[in-house]
């Protein structure tokens, strides 16, 4: 991330957040600690977390994630909408972003069911204040359908595949900063 901000590429990275970092008091100093030592500003960072990975332990999760998102960090709920969690958690979780899962968006083109749970998670979230991104786009179609209802950002094979980080450089060096949605 550091490199490729240097190098011009105003980009920001998600990193995932298992279960385990939730409860390791020492998790938002450490990563507070690696972002100052690449010179990388905290709002560059996105960690995800999953609904399930709140189950273990609500109180010590909370209480990491508040300390996280007090260090300016950004911090979203992956795969919303599949998770154990009741919708409680999003009036006291410090959170900025929700993904709707892949399930919902694979789907919506031709499942007015997961069309309407899109929807209605885009409309929830920005009543809440929250950025949305949609998993899993793989046409032009559901990338189009996600921009006419207001999805602020998406992921999906379409957009681009996994990579490694040599590889993910050379794609920013051909496609710059690029925005899909939004």
């Amino acid at each position: 991330l550091a490199a490729w901000r240097a190098a011009g590429h105003a980009v920001d990275i998600s990193v995932n957040l298992s279960a385990r970092h939730l409860v390791d008091e020492s998790c938002p100093a450490t990563v507070a600690q690696s972002l100052a030592h690449h010179g990388v500003e905290p709002a560059a960072l996105e960690l995800e977390i999953t609904e399930s990975a709140l189950i273990a332990d609500p109180e010590r999760a909370t209480a990491t994630l508040k300390d996280i998102f007090a260090r300016g960090i950004r911090i979203a709920i992956d795969d919303f909408g599949t998770g154990y969690s009741s919708l409680s958690h999003l009036k006291r979780l410090p959170i900025h972003a929700l993904k709707i899962d892949v399930s919902f968006v694979r789907h919506m083109l031709a499942n007015e069911q997961d069309a309407v749970i899109v929807e209605s998670i885009i409309g929830l979230a920005h009543n809440l204040g929250y950025n949305v991104v949609a998993e899993g786009i793989e046409d032009l179609e559901t990338l189009n359908r996600l921009n006419a209802i207001g999805c602020d950002e998406g992921q999906g094979y379409f957009i681009g595949r996994p990579m490694r980080a040599d590889a993910a450089t050379a794609w920013l060096a051909a496609n710059g900063n690029t925005m899909l949605l939004g």
